[in-house]
């Protein structure tokens, strides 16, 4: 039989009827975290209680204040802090509970980040850290498990809660213990050497961590202990992204790099210079993503100028082949005219001028085709056209029934593009121009009438 920890019920008396203490959560680091229901607006609300052996060094009055001006952050991408109080030997403070998993969750659930997650959530981290930088708050503890995946956006907790800590303490940065502020595997240098002039470059250092970390799924410095993790940080270099990872583009892996600088003076020097650079890389795996709609559709582009080609040049070929043929019909009226022009003796040739019933071979200006025969060939070139249009709509309307049935079939066979249809419809009109001309009555060309009617003659 468990016994109840007692720090339950000393916290359900500091909280009072206002709120529910429901159960205890993991993922505290440095403070213990708790579910509550805030019974006023039926919400729940998350209750991080310092340890007893931190909270016993703590100046109060100095931590109120600290958490009071971390109360004034007001961001998109931070958690807010509601309320913070006292109760004997605890110090506790309320904030939202966020709907989302932390990334030290899904890192532990194995789960493998792209670049553009990466950015994407670095994007926002260093978002709200430049909004708190401005205002004078330093984070001091980025790290997964302070980082939560809210939908589409990341949000940061704790925030100024590091801040507060180690202010109201005796000794500046340390514990009565010897512990120090923060998490020993996602501190600066400097911060880990306890420089009073450390600044708001410690967060841009752990921010490198948690990149490397994300992309990883490992901390580069994480050791047995703390103190070797510790001389790790102070005195080794992580190693190389890229070998880890080659699909990482090479600007993403040295801007990491940048970050991790032992020397703060070789980092980004603000949050607000690391976060436009970050949306700089953001744009160019943008632009790297969008590169394949954009050849799928140059690619399709490319087939309907194919098919409309096509088209325009059987247009042009049917033209070519339906020209010549008013001419071949006149070329056999040829022999018609000239047979009876074919020599003859003197004698013939004299009684056929005397007698007027004789032959109409001495009129060779006569055209060769009647208008019937004309109107006959033009009905007959008439005929074939219609033949050939309602066997190309036929064709067209079956391979549309086909591409109803199946997409996979129809995309080679029809077009399925307006573009397309537009041509065709271009190419059908220059075709039923053509058979307009072809239908007219043949006309006689009297430069053609005067040039044969001296070479019927002998």
């Amino acid at each position: 039989m468990t016994t109840p920890d007692p720090i339950n019920a000393e916290l359900q008396d500091a909280l009072g009827s206002a709120y529910e203490l429901q159960r205890e959560l993991t993922g505290g680091g440095m403070s213990r975290v708790f579910l509550a229901t805030e019974r006023a607006l039926n919400r729940d609300v998350v209750v991080k209680v310092l340890p007893p052996d931190l909270a016993a060094g703590v100046n109060r009055d100095r931590f109120r204040r600290e958490i009071q001006v971390a109360a004034q952050l007001q961001h998109p991408h931070i958690v807010p802090l509601h309320a913070a109080g006292s109760h004997g030997d605890l110090l506790y403070f309320t904030m939202p509970f966020i709907q989302g998993e932390s990334l030290q969750r899904a890192l532990r659930d194995g789960t493998k980040f792209t670049t553009r997650q990466v950015l994407r959530i670095l994007h926002d981290v260093v978002d709200a850290l430049a909004y708190a930088h401005e205002r004078g708050v330093i984070h001091r503890d980025i790290k997964p498990a302070n980082v939560l995946r809210s939908g589409t956006h990341a949000v940061v907790t704790d925030f100024g809660v590091a801040k507060a800590i180690s202010a109201s303490l005796p000794a500046v940065g340390m514990t009565t213990s010897g512990m120090a502020i923060g998490t020993p595997a996602y501190m600066a240098p400097e911060q880990l050497a306890g420089d009073v002039n450390a600044d708001h470059r410690m967060d841009i250092y752990a921010v490198g961590l948690l990149a490397y970390e994300l992309f990883t799924g490992g901390s580069p410095f994480a050791e047995s202990s703390p103190a070797a993790t510790m001389a790790a940080q102070l005195t080794r270099d992580p190693p190389e992204l890229s070998r880890q990872r080659p699909d990482i583009p090479q600007p993403v892996s040295q801007l990491i790099a940048r970050c991790l600088a032992k020397d703060p003076a070789h980092r980004p020097q603000t949050a607000a210079e690391l976060a436009e650079e970050i949306d700089q890389l953001i744009i160019m795996t943008g632009e790297r993503t969008t590169t394949i709609p954009v050849r799928r559709r140059t690619g399709a582009y490319a087939i309907v100028g194919a098919a409309a080609a096509t088209l325009l040049i059987a247009a042009l070929l049917l033209q070519r082949t339906r020209t010549p043929s008013t001419p071949t019909t006149t070329s056999t009226t040829t022999p018609v005219v000239k047979a009876p022009a074919s020599p003859a003796p003197p004698a013939a040739n004299a009684a056929a001028s005397t007698a007027p019933t004789s032959s109409p071979a001495p009129t060779p200006a006569a055209p060769a085709l009647s208008a019937a025969d004309s109107l006959n060939i033009a009905k007959a070139l008439e005929r074939r056209m219609a033949k050939q249009a309602a066997a190309a709509a036929a064709a067209d309307s079956q391979k549309r029934a086909t591409s109803k049935k199946s997409a996979a079939a129809a995309a080679p066979a029809t077009s399925g593009s307006p573009f397309v249809d537009s041509i065709a419809r271009v190419a059908l009109l220059l075709v039923a121009e053509q058979r307009s001309t072809l239908i007219q009555p043949p006309q006689e060309n009297p430069m053609t009438a005067s040039a044969t009617a001296p070479q019927a003659a002998p």
